[in-house]
């Protein structure tokens, strides 16, 4: 089974408010081996982030990390993601938020994610999970995905590619 991780780059505040973009990136593996690579650019607290991710390559099941990207951004999870989060968001705080600053379809699905969120044990420590997928199948591929810490390897690899890659576009070769 192939898997992938998703995860967004770094972008300065300045780009709050969809000032700026950052990196979307999918990095999909066959175990612990980077299969595939791809990559776009998503509009910082913008909405296209569902438009722009369902163009990318992916692997049979996806890990995102959470639900917004680049600021307020969010991709509206398909039926192969598996959203998750190492802590319970506050939703209260989530909530007020996106009250505050948005007023479209992003808060319906955010809130919609957050309040379905599971509770999953793992050896490594418990996460909260979304997805259209079977709960034992989500365990498995969690419980497997773990290697070092409770962070799916996968979702680490990638949130390291996105943040080297967003400074280097940022910045070119100074990104170390």
């Amino acid at each position: 089974m192939r898997i992938s991780g998703v995860d967004d780059g770094y972008f300065p505040l300045s780009y709050k408010r969809g000032k700026g973009k950052t990196v979307l990136v999918v990095a999909t593996f066959s175990g612990t081996k980077i299969m595939d690579l791809d990559f776009d650019l998503i509009t910082v607290d913008g909405a296209d982030g569902t438009e722009v991710y369902r163009k990318l390559r992916k692997g049979d099941v996806r890990l995102l990390d959470g639900i917004t990207f680049a600021g307020f951004n969010y991709i509206d999870p398909e039926e192969c993601d598996v959203v998750v989060f190492t802590h319970r968001p506050d939703l209260d705080k989530v909530e007020r938020a996106l009250e505050k600053h948005f007023r479209d379809q992003r808060k319906d699905t955010i809130i919609k994610v957050l309040r379905s969120l599971v509770r999953l044990p793992t050896p490594k420590g418990e996460v909260y999970v979304f997805s259209q997928l079977g709960l034992d199948l989500v365990r498995e591929v969690i419980w497997t995905s773990q290697k070092f810490s409770k962070v799916p390897f996968q979702l680490s690899v990638t949130s390291e590619i996105a943040k080297k890659l967003s400074r280097f576009l940022l910045t070119g070769l100074n990104f170390l």
